[in-house]
């Protein structure tokens, strides 16, 4: 199991620390709404128009090329500034109750700018596949990866205890 889940090693390393099982679903609720993210945007570039409009997509995935938001966040926050003083996942979980308004969707799509930048390789992959269908593929089987990643947090989540829940975090890890 661990070679599927190689790249969310921090993150489990982070779920391991937590104090409680509350805090540690706090966590994993973020990371569950990343995962809808990245899914989605997945299926954005697979069901884009053109290869341009898919680039563009994958593009923003990678780097948080935001700036169809530039209006919204310049009359809510400092969404600059606040990126270089808020770094931590227990503050980014703050921001989900903000989430729920049009103007905080765009805010914290600013604060999540380049979130995705741990599949760097992949999206840039997908983006330079010599054939659109190539790039499908691989757009499919990072969806898989996704897909099971969801399954293993919502797991980690619904396991009874703290400890319960460990032992599925280290399982995931082996």
């Amino acid at each position: 199991m661990a070679n599927n889940f190689s790249k969310f090693e921090d993150v489990f390393e982070a779920l391991l620390e937590a104090p409680d099982k509350e805090a540690r679903d706090e966590r994993v609720r973020f990371e569950q709404m990343m995962v809808a993210d990245f899914i989605g945007t997945l299926n954005n570039v697979r069901n884009s128009e053109t290869r341009e409009e898919g680039d563009a997509l994958l593009e923003s995935a990678m780097i948080g090329d935001f700036e169809k938001f530039a209006d919204e966040l310049g009359s809510i926050k400092d969404a600059a500034v606040e990126e270089e003083e808020k770094k931590s996942i227990d503050e980014m979980i703050a921001m989900l109750d903000y989430a729920g308004t049009v103007a905080g969707n765009a805010f914290v799509a600013g604060k999540l700018a380049g979130k995705h930048n741990r599949f760097a390789d992949e999206l840039t992959g997908i983006k330079n596949a010599s054939k659109r269908v190539e790039g499908n593929k691989d757009i499919d089987a990072l969806m898989t990866l996704m897909i099971d990643y969801a399954s293993a947090l919502a797991s980690i989540k619904s396991a009874e205890t703290l400890e319960a829940g460990n032992e599925i975090i280290k399982a995931c890890m082996a």
